[in-house]
């Protein structure tokens, strides 16, 4: 019963017909509005409209199976799934598999043949021959080796492989059926502990992936089946060459490297996309970053440092390696730094698979021993060389220092989108320990116009304004941070910087576009790429290595810069090696516009008021991997530094 549109405000009126003692408003139900203090009554009289009530729905959870016929009446379940026939739906059932293991106890709630995965691998116990073992379910000879491990999975007789038997033919990277493929370049064999190789797998997923590592020695032999491991979720491992050479069973490393003869280049294959990076360690633990290989444009690799022969105290060696399952020809050419092209070019053979390692002596001297044809003789400051050839190359251009240490000079700054080049870290000229440098190169035939302008860590612009120059055709400039706040005209320098607050970064532009490097220079002639970041400019940028708080002697710097158009709420999470979030809060802090905060390991872990960083991340297992979020766009370089004074780039990972 409703009321008739247009019932009279003075007529009686009920709200409800129910319980008179419920209230309705002011009024209790079933009282008129003119005497409802006098307890409920009966309507005299009542306009009425008279309505057809419809029978009551039998589908009660509107799924479209009527409620007699609904296995879940009170569940929307449109499939009526009932997978273990028990007349009770999927959609309500405690049990769906029916195997007597509830689905929150059961770790296979639709499998009734699995309830138990102790390994946390993904197969369950009753299929896993390793239940206990992450990296191995399956045994197929039925030697008690599982498959991952075992050299020859279907021999009964042999599982590890013995690297005088010729017999065995090593697997090639090409022939693994895990899809996803990364690759370094270089890796020392162990036998070089002066430089040791030291590699990071880093597995962002929530599941474990299983990785196949391959190894190619100088020759182009490999060696020896592929190591298998697994990365369980969230995990990162640490590896030396020792590891890959010997084998480290605690790090799942059965089936290790035979002998190779020079250096390595390993490709690993996984079952999900991981992320690899390639160092050497030094005997005292610094860290050098060996990941990044030189630019590829036109088909050729692109050398854009190479030192000539002169300079010993940091000598050039090119790293070249065949791609290909072909032999071919090699040809570097070379242009000096006032552009003019060398007056030979260095030609080789290089084998299927295999890897050249020659130094700048080689290349301006000659050396038949290595199988060199030409020579390039002299030029005037630092090479650019181009590499070409029909097959597919890598290439690194590395320092050596006669005390040991080793520095990649592979990269270079990435373009922005417009062409220009930030360079995002850069020494004012008072830090005479870490000397910053940056090198311009000009590699079109026409003279380019260039302006750099500068930024403090502060945020402030620079307070003597933009610097301009032309660079000639074909030519490279250096300038350290001293020619650019002071300027100098010699150098073609029209203007200076003047001093700043902290370090500087540049924004570089020209006409036409130029390439750009920066790189730190340390009173003992180690050398530093700083051209490098983690990511492009983003509001989610991803750290793969970032050492704990703990290790002081190689201290970990995140070098965080607000690029957005205000100030900036950053937070920082982080991952430990076990594969846990660390057991703190997210760091946040805010950073003003333009400006950049550098943050410790320490302070990372545990704030810092006096920088307005609030939270910490605690203390985890191992190193860190880091995510770090912002509302603006912000650019994050991830940094190494000594007691010492040395200083080193990990931003980057393999591609």
């Amino acid at each position: 019963m409703a009321y008739e549109d247009g019932f009279s405000y003075f007529g009686p009126e009920f709200q409800n017909f129910s319980n008179p003692k419920v209230s309705c408003g002011r009024a209790p139900c079933g009282v008129d509005k003119s005497d409802f203090s006098f307890g409920a009554d009966a309507a005299l009289s009542i306009r009425t409209t008279m309505y057809q009530i419809a029978q009551l729905s039998g589908d009660s959870d509107y799924d479209g199976t009527d409620d007699n016929t609904d296995n879940c009446p009170l569940i929307a379940n449109s499939s009526q799934s009932d997978m273990d026939l028990d007349g009770l739906g999927d959609a309500c059932d405690k049990d769906d598999d029916g195997d007597g293991v509830l689905d929150t106890a059961d770790a296979f709630p639709l499998d009734a043949s699995e309830t138990l995965d102790s390994d946390k691998d993904g197969v369950g116990d009753n299929a896993d021959a390793f239940p206990l073992d992450a990296s191995e379910q399956i045994d197929t000879d039925g030697d008690g080796v599982g498959n991952n491990a075992d050299a020859f999975p279907d021999n009964l007789t042999k599982s590890v492989y013995d690297c005088v038997d010729s017999s065995f033919v090593p697997k090639l990277a090409g022939e693994s059926t895990l899809p996803f493929e990364k690759k370094l370049v270089i890796a020392n064999p162990a036998s070089n502990n002066n430089q040791q190789t030291f590699l990071r797998f880093v597995n962002p997923w929530a599941d474990s992936i299983q990785v196949q590592l391959y190894a190619i020695d100088d020759v182009g032999t490999a060696g020896g089946p592929p190591i298998s491991f697994t990365l369980s979720a969230q995990e990162s491992k640490q590896m030396t060459a020792q590891d890959l050479e010997n084998g480290n069973a605690s790090k799942g490393i059965l089936a290790p490297l035979c002998n190779g003869e020079g250096k390595w280049q390993i490709t690993a294959r996984s079952s999900k996309e991981i992320q690899i990076m390639g160092l050497i360690r030094t005997p005292d633990g610094f860290l050098t970053g060996l990941t990044d290989v030189v630019p590829v444009e036109s088909g050729s690799n692109i050398v854009y440092f190479a030192n000539p022969s002169s300079t010993r105290e940091q000598q050039t060696f090119l790293r070249i390696v065949n791609n290909d399952s072909a032999k071919g020809t090699v040809t570097i050419s070379a242009i000096d730094n006032r552009g003019v092209k060398a007056a030979e070019t260095v030609t080789f053979e290089l084998a299927a698979n295999s890897s050249k390692q020659m130094t700048a002596q080689d290349l301006e001297n000659g050396n038949n021993a290595k199988g060199l044809n030409g020579k390039l003789g002299d030029g005037s400051g630092k090479w650019r060389l181009t590499i070409e050839s029909s097959l597919d190359l890598s290439t690194q251009s590395l320092i050596r220092t006669p005390d040991g240490f080793l520095t990649n000079m592979s990269a270079i700054v990435t373009p922005n989108r417009n062409g220009s080049s930030t360079v995002s870290f850069l020494n004012p000229a008072s830090n005479t320990a870490q000397r910053s440098f940056i090198r311009l190169i000009n590699s079109s035939n026409e003279s380019a116009s260039v302006t750099i302008s500068a930024i403090d860590d502060a945020g402030q612009i620079a307070p003597n304004g933009d610097i301009s120059l032309t660079i000639g055709a074909g030519e490279s400039l250096e300038f350290s941070a001293n020619d650019l706040e002071q300027g100098d005209a010699e150098l073609k320098l029209l203007g200076s910087l003047g001093e700043g607050s902290g370090r500087w970064r540049l924004n570089i532009t020209s006409e036409p576009k130029i390439k750009v490097m920066s790189y730190v220079l340390t009173p003992t002639g180690f050398l530093t790429n700083m051209s490098e970041v983690s990511d492009a400019s983003s509001s989610l940028i991803k750290v793969w290595m970032f050492n704990p708080g703990s290790n002081k002697n190689q201290a970990s710097k995140l070098r965080v810069i607000n690029n957005g158009s205000s100030t900036a709420k950053v937070t920082i999470s982080g991952v430990d090696d076990a594969g846990n979030s660390g057991p703190g809060t997210d760091l946040i802090f805010n950073l003003p516009y333009a400006s950049v905060t550098e943050i410790t390991a320490t302070e990372l872990e545990n704030g810092s008021s006096e920088k307005g960083l609030t939270g910490g991340i605690g203390d985890g297992r191992g190193k860190w991997r880091l995510t770090v979020t912002s509302d603006e766009p912000i650019t994050v370089q991830s940094l190494l530094e000594t007691p010492a004074g040395f200083i080193t780039n990990l931003s980057t990972s393999a591609k």
